[in-house]
């Protein structure tokens, strides 16, 4: 079962845990991918390892990652019928946060409603 989440409860956890309730939603979010994407023939990578990975390339394996599971997103979509926002929007998230995280919720709130169904 995908679990709906609020954009607005993301940044407001954010705010108030300084910076650790982020860490939680995307270690979910990439879970929720993993089941929504179920089948493909990929696993997206748990994200306390990318959290070291990018510390490690300077940043440049979140950039991998998020274009890889907005990549993988958007494949699904066309599985169950739902438009998803390019894999290119997903990188909004390490520019703009609080921008990102409404994509990132807004889509999969979108599969949760038909995978749970």
């Amino acid at each position: 079962m995908i679990e709906k989440r609020n954009w607005i409860t993301v940044i407001l956890l954010n705010l108030v845990t300084c910076g650790i309730y982020p860490i939680i939603f995307l270690y979910k979010y990439g879970e929720d991918v993993n089941k929504v994407c179920e089948g493909d023939g990929k696993n997206t990578m748990n994200y306390l390892l990318v959290l070291l990975l990018s510390c490690v390339t300077c940043g440049i394996y979140g950039f991998i990652w998020f274009y890889n599971i907005g990549a993988r997103l958007e494949e699904a979509g066309q599985r169950y019928g739902v438009k998803c926002q390019s894999a290119i929007v997903f990188l909004l998230i390490m520019f703009v946060p609080f921008y990102g995280y409404y994509y990132l919720c807004e889509n999969m709130n979108q599969f949760a409603d038909k995978v749970n169904a």
